[in-house]
């Protein structure tokens, strides 16, 4: 396996810079296998969500905490079974894109069906992977967030404070995030990898991991943005903009952690910004 060498400072963030790249040029470079593999089930996961939202009041129901019929009366109709079949959606739906995500670009296996091929053995390995992760980086919000917690106490609050501990939180987990998520491809691929050799894979590219982050995060936010005032305007358009940015949003994800695993786990080159 060739070892990529560690790169620091401006090497870092062009290195970084290649990293998003190459992974946009994996969704817009095959559009065609992307709609495939993810539109129809992420456009069924999309309309649950979309249920569960239009049945979700714009305040809470009051009703006693300790007293569950009380509370279900007091709920809209529906909302109980929207909620879990958008979460049943998101647990099954989820891994199986990501699964066969990860095997067209780094096997070249793509189905011939309007949705990929149901593999349970990987999607349960993959969904086992994506728990480690999540609990992972759950320790990390949680330590941060109260080192935060702290900082802000000390120093009297304030909202710029407090949005720069926020951020202070998501990026460096974000980043953690990445560095530990090459189990999630092995898993597609039927390798097994702990976080600590995931982590170690992806030293070499420390710092460029971080400038992807960084420009993901903000490609999200910009996205948000965009789709706001597109719905705000024309709420129809906005419905469809909102799905088509948290496609997007998705392969790119994925894609961005098919592309560290392929670098620094296979050795494979990045495209040329």
């Amino acid at each position: 396996m060739r070892m990529c060498r560690p790169l620091t400072g401006a090497e870092g963030s062009v290195q970084g810079w290649a990293i998003i790249v190459h992974s946009i040029r994996q969704v817009t470079g095959n559009i065609g296998p992307a709609l495939r593999i993810s539109a129809l089930l992420m456009a069924v996961q999309f309309v649950l969500r979309l249920w569960f939202s239009s049945l979700m009041p714009a305040e809470l129901p009051q009703a006693p905490a300790d007293d569950p019929e009380a509370l279900a009366a007091a709920l809209p109709p529906g909302i109980v079974p929207a909620f879990f079949a958008m979460i049943a959606a998101l647990v099954v739906i989820g891994p199986w894109v990501a699964v066969a995500w990860h095997r067209y670009v780094l096997l070249d296996e793509l189905g011939s069906g309007p949705v990929p091929r149901w593999d349970g053995r990987r999607w349960g390995e993959y969904l086992w992977a994506m728990l480690r992760v999540g609990l992972a980086a759950l320790a990390i919000v949680t330590v941060l967030s109260l080192l935060g917690s702290l900082l802000v106490a000390g120093f009297g609050g304030g909202e710029v404070l407090a949005t720069a501990v926020i951020a202070g939180v998501l990026v460096p987990a974000l980043w953690a995030v990445n560095r530990l998520s090459l189990v999630m491809p092995a898993a597609a691929l039927g390798e097994r990898m702990g976080l600590a050799e995931s982590w170690r894979l992806t030293q070499p590219g420390s710092t460029p991991i971080l400038g992807a982050t960084l420009m993901l995060f903000g490609l999200g936010l910009g996205l948000q943005v965009i789709v706001a005032v597109i719905h705000a305007g024309l709420p129809i358009i906005g419905i469809a903009a909102q799905f088509a940015a948290s496609w997007l949003l998705f392969l790119i994800g994925l894609s961005l952690l098919t592309t560290l695993y392929g670098h620094y786990r296979e050795g494979r080159p990045l495209v040329a910004p």
